[in-house]
């Protein structure tokens, strides 16, 4: 994939020691162009913000990897369900992340009560001991683990940013995940699973 790029020059600074005027030049990405000329405002961000964000995005897409290729695996179909949920969830942060790289922040429309109303059906009894069990049972602990580590991130991130839109677009992703792994409890403890 080949990007434009356009540069765009602006500020002249006092005269250098040499006699020369100094202009400040910065090469922006085609989106980030394009919004430049239909005059929108458009946030840059620094190379830490970047680092940062691309780190996250990161992790979104393997977390909606993780739960795409778990949902085939998993044998309950409640289980299934609610990995194609997160899948969706996690594929949603994925693209936030890139909407903020492109320069601008999207709308956060945080559900902090998912994780909260979720009430998810027994399939498996206390002394059941089979194979679909214990398949469901890893996929959902090791779930939970990756929720833990991804949330933790974000918690860590948020104070990256000075944009105040930003720090809660990542604010309401952390409480999102956090979300994703209390369903996961949820769904681990109704079907006792250790």
């Amino acid at each position: 994939m080949q990007s434009f790029y356009t540069t765009i020059c602006f500020g002249v600074q006092a005269n250098s020691s040499d006699g020369r005027r100094k202009i400040t030049c910065v090469n922006f990405s085609s989106p980030l162009r394009n919004k430049l000329l239909r005059k929108e405002v458009v946030m840059v961000l620094t190379e830490k913000e970047t680092a940062a964000l691309k780190d996250l995005q990161s992790q979104e897409k393997i977390c909606a990897k993780k739960y795409e290729k778990y949902s085939q695996q998993a044998k309950d179909p409640e289980l299934k369900n609610l990995f194609e949920t997160i899948q969706k969830e996690e594929q949603k942060h994925y693209e936030s992340l890139g909407q903020v790289l492109d320069g601008t922040v999207p709308e956060c429309d945080c559900n902090d009560s998912n994780g909260k109303d979720y009430t998810p059906k027994a399939t498996y009894m206390s002394d059941d001991n089979s194979e679909d069990k214990m398949n469901d049972s890893f996929l959902a602990t090791d779930c939970i683990g990756t929720e833990k580590l991804v949330s933790s991130e974000y918690n860590t991130d948020v104070f990256v940013f000075g944009e105040p839109g930003v720090r809660k677009l990542l604010a309401d992703i952390q409480v999102e995940e956090q979300n994703h792994a209390e369903m996961l409890y949820k769904y681990k403890t109704v079907n006792r699973m250790s």
